[in-house]
């Protein structure tokens, strides 16, 4: 199989993470960053001073499990318990805004929300850096009765759905993670006897987590648990599937890649490169992505394949941000290139609806094959029409059937980077229908800019943006340099340094 065929399988498998329903059971915590600028010492105590500049709170823990996989299209269900108070209250609505089903999300009055809270110093001129973590936990006085009312909730939620996520997060306060109440051993059975894929990750007590189809950890959870040195993991691992009663166990490795062993083979995926800004969430991303691939029918090393891309993406990004569906398909096919500029039709168009009545948003298009100086005139020129410029560019397979063999000289991804290096070109993106129409749809532009001697009414999408009050400009040619002229003067010189030599 090519590496074409290889991507488009791959994509597929991300696309159908959206027919995956899940169960995300375990401890829901409140993510907290207090965003601060630096003002010296204290004049009290020689400690560091500082100065609250933003606050802003995310679901951490399980939450950012349930974040991940509803931003990965799965159905989300989170059963578990919280407090009756106001980090509770907000856990909830922010999981519902991300199309977490928190119906089974049990409220208790003696019961304090896990709030987790970083302090980050922000630099004047950009970059940050963690302070300190303050975590808010308590034992709950009284946990009678938990335990049957979260498996009657599971008994009732695991003939809905295809797969069991136990995420334990104790790891400060003994007695406060939810899966010191609820037997992991009844939650597996239960899972076992509906048919549901189940797996499971625990800060610090994976060996509470006996009994699930499969365990995921990172090193320094794989050492509490009795891994000694990387060179005995092998044998670490078959102990583990033996001991846990395990179908498979997965290790992350940080830069040495991952590790995944079932009881048939062993397998190793070489970590993903990428630029590192914040690794806060990035386990939790990881762990999404490999159990929604897993639940769509890959193998132990691409459903590690995948993930890596997923944990790519978000240790790029500050804070606990959870993963989209779209985010991991663009990481797949294009890596780096485009930076944040790139984005998917569908993500654009929520993205720009938030804009729309406060900047002026300018919309072409082109094969921008063999990128020269008239490209660059023209999309200055764009840009000088409105506020924020979005270049849509055709996909190689809609070059090759608008163009014929041998077209794109320079490939999509190629045309990406050119493009998203411009500090005029605000976005990017990739349609690969013959004609940008239902990108157009999509954007809806203020303006539609195309280049040449064209006339407005043969401007592909021109009666769309002037039905809903925009504008069509043409733009004419301020050089003579074309495409086209380009690939002769290529070929000429080429046959001449043939003859020649």
């Amino acid at each position: 199989m090519g590496n074409a065929e290889m991507l488009d399988q791959t994509l597929g498998v991300i696309e159908s993470f959206r027919k995956r329903s899940v169960i995300v059971l375990g401890d829901f915590y409140l993510d907290e960053y207090i965003h601060a600028i630096p003002l010296g010492l204290s004049p009290e105590f020689a400690v560091p001073r500082l100065l609250e500049r933003a606050r802003e709170a995310v679901p951490g823990a399980a939450g950012n499990v349930a974040a991940n996989l509803a931003g990965l299209g799965c159905e989300v269900f989170a059963v578990g318990a919280i407090g009756e108070d106001g980090a509770g209250q907000r856990i909830a609505g922010l999981l519902n805004g991300l199309g977490v089903n928190t119906e089974n999300l049990l409220r208790s009055a003696d019961r304090v929300t896990g709030t987790l809270s970083r302090i980050v110093s922000d630099a004047p001129h950009g970059g940050s850096q963690h302070l300190l973590r303050l975590d808010q936990e308590r034992v709950p006085s009284g946990s009678g009765g938990i335990e049957a009312e979260i498996l009657a909730r599971l008994g009732r939620l695991l003939p809905r759905v295809q797969g069991l996520f136990c995420s334990d997060y104790e790891e400060s306060v003994p007695g406060t993670g939810l899966l010191s109440a609820v037997s992991v051993h009844k939650v597996a059975s239960l899972a076992r006897a509906s048919g549901v894929r189940s797996l499971g990750s625990s800060r610090r007590r994976a060996a509470l987590l006996a009994g699930v189809d499969g365990v995921i950890m990172n090193r320094a959870e794989a050492q509490l648990l009795g891994l000694s040195s990387p060179q005995r993991i092998e044998t670490f691992a078959a102990e583990c599937l033996e001991r846990l009663g395990l179908q498979y166990l997965c290790i992350t490795l940080g830069e040495e890649g991952v590790f995944c062993a079932d009881r048939a083979e062993r397998v190793r995926v070489p970590a993903r490169r990428s630029e590192l800004i914040d690794p806060c969430g990035a386990g939790d991303t990881f762990a999404a992505v490999f159990f929604a691939a897993m639940l769509s029918g890959s193998s132990l090393k691409e459903a590690c394949r995948i993930a890596n891309e997923g944990a790519a993406v978000v240790v790029g990004k500050h804070g606990t941000v959870p993963l989209t569906n779209e985010e991991l398909s663009r990481q797949l096919k294009y890596g780096a290139r485009g930076g944040g500029k790139l984005r998917e039709p569908a993500e654009l168009e929520a993205l720009l609806e938030g804009l729309r009545s406060t900047r002026r948003i300018v919309f072409t298009n082109g094969y921008f094959d063999l990128f020269h100086s008239g490209h660059v005139h023209f999309l200055k020129k764009a840009k000088e029409l409105g506020d924020i410029l979005v270049v849509g560019t055709n996909s190689d397979r809609s070059t090759r059937e608008n163009k014929g063999e041998g077209r794109p000289l320079l490939s999509e991804s190629e045309r990406i980077e050119i493009l998203a290096a411009l500090d005029v070109v605000d976005f990017v993106t990739v349609f690969d229908e013959l004609t940008p129409i239902n990108l157009i749809r999509r954007i809806r532009p203020h303006v539609l800019v195309k280049g040449g001697n064209y006339v407005e009414d043969e401007v592909i999408g021109s009666d769309l943006v002037r039905a809903h009050g925009g504008t069509v400009v043409i733009v004419p040619h301020e050089s003579k340099t074309t495409t086209v002229g380009l690939m002769h003067l290529i070929k000429h010189a080429s046959d001449g340094l043939r003859s020649t030599s």
